[in-house]
Formats: C-alpha cells, sequence, structure tokens
C-alpha cells in the first residue's frame, strides 16, 4: 500500500512538472502543413468505442490534449492527455478517468514522419460501488504521411495496460487529419483492438 502510495505522489508531481514545463513554452512552432508532429496545440476528442468484450456495451470517452515541441529537442512533442470514458448496463454506471503526460519522438524522411509516442500516468475506476486506481500507461508506433497540403493519414499500432486493473490490450488504427484553417484542424479515426471492440472518434484542434 505504502509503495502504491509513493508511486501515485510521484507519477502527479513529474504530471504536474511537465505540465508546467509546457504551459510554460513560449516556442514557437514550425507550420508542417495538415500533420500535427512538431506543432503546438490544444484539442478536444471525443470517441465512441462499440465494446463487445463484455458489459458495458458502448462507451463514450471524450478528451482534452495540450502539445508543444520542447524547447532546443529536435523532433521531439510533449503533451498533457486528460480522457473521461463512461459507460452503463443494467443500471451500473462505469465511470473512468485518466491523466496522462506523453512524449512523442519523430523523424523526417521525405514528407513522412514516423514516430514513438510514451505515455504515463495515472487512472481512476469507478464500476457501480466499486472504486480503484491504477498506473497507466501506452506506447503507440506509427507514420504520420501527407496526402496533400490539407490532408494527413496516419496509420498506427499501440498498447496500452493499467496493471492494477488487469487491463492491457494491444490495438491499430488509423486517423486522417485535416486543416481547415491555418488555426485549425480536425481528425477522424478508427481503433480496433484485439478483443475486436471499434472505438470511432473525431477531435478538433486549435493551433498556436
Amino acid at each position: 500500500m505504502k509503495t502504491t502510495t509513493s508511486l501515485k505522489l510521484a507519477t502527479l508531481a513529474a504530471l504536474a512538472a511537465v505540465g508546467t514545463a509546457l504551459a510554460q513554452s513560449g516556442m514557437m512552432a514550425h507550420d508542417s502543413g495538415a500533420g500535427l508532429l512538431g506543432q503546438k496545440f490544444s484539442g478536444l476528442e471525443y470517441g465512441y468505442t462499440h465494446h463487445v468484450d463484455g458489459p458495458p456495451h458502448s462507451l463514450n470517452r471524450y478528451a482534452v490534449v495540450s502539445q508543444a515541441p520542447l524547447p532546443e529537442m529536435v523532433n521531439l512533442d510533449g503533451a498533457f492527455h486528460y480522457e473521461y470514458t463512461r459507460g452503463s448496463t443494467g443500471g451500473i454506471t462505469m465511470a473512468r478517468h485518466d491523466v496522462r503526460m506523453g512524449f512523442t519522438k519523430f523523424l523526417s524522411h521525405g514528407n513522412a514522419k514516423p514516430f514513438l509516442d510514451v505515455q504515463a500516468g495515472w487512472a481512476w475506476l469507478k464500476n457501480g460501488a466499486m472504486t480503484d486506481d491504477s498506473f497507466a500507461y501506452q506506447g503507440t508506433v506509427g507514420v504520420e504521411l501527407p496526402i496533400n497540403a490539407t490532408l494527413t493519414a496516419t496509420p498506427y499500432f499501440r498498447f496500452e495496460e493499467a496493471p492494477h486493473f488487469r487491463a492491457r490490450a494491444w490495438s491499430f488504427g488509423g486517423k486522417l487529419g485535416y486543416r481547415m484553417h491555418r488555426n485549425w484542424s480536425g481528425t477522424l479515426a478508427i481503433q480496433v483492438d484485439e478483443d475486436h471492440n471499434i472505438e470511432y472518434s473525431l477531435g478538433v484542434q486549435r493551433r498556436y
């Protein structure tokens, strides 16, 4: 119990420290067209999951993200993520909160940008009368591909785990990004995990 509490405090302290560094970053991002890698932005996202691996059979996810290139680092972004996921079945509601910090390292090969994204933080779960919390992390490998000046496609593979919940999953997906304005862009995505749960999501980003 003492070890879990110490890990939680250390994780939250790290989240606060990196979040403060991101908030204070005044670095101007290089405008790279429709892509989000290497860009400074804040965004909102909504996801709907058709959940076939047991109840609840539908999940709604609401997310906030803030990303910025890290000063004096080459092709490295830092980001803050908050997610709220909710579903219900038989009058019992499941709700989960996730807070994570993430780092994305990407390379430039012509116009393509292969990347590795690593996120870690804490999750809080309420399922009916039961409550629990866990360290949570995920890793994503993919490539951001420009289609034209306003459109990108990003295929990816992801692994995520919350050990104390005994929850882990491999998934793959694809995301389309559209640059609708100099300061605004949007995304559409689909993701399928190893248990055939499917999430459809859309997002909007305000660029700086």
